[in-house]
């Protein structure tokens, strides 16, 4: 698909389109971080609560 653009771009529209792909990128990599540590947080948050449970005997 990017070789089909270059062919129909100018150069400096090429840039664009590669700044543009670098930024997308970018900008799902911060997204996919902030999901893990909301998801770990979360977990984290679980684990403690069911931690404090009244029931020692149940426990491993």
């Amino acid at each position: 698909m990017l070789s089909e653009l270059e062919t129909k771009l100018t150069k400096e529209e090429m840039e664009l389109v590669n700044e543009f792909h670098t930024l997308i990128i970018k900008a799902n990599c911060i997204e996919l971080e902030t999901q893990f540590q909301y998801s770990f947080a979360l977990g984290m948050l679980l684990m403690k609560d069911v931690y404090a449970l009244p029931f020692p005997e149940k426990r491993l």
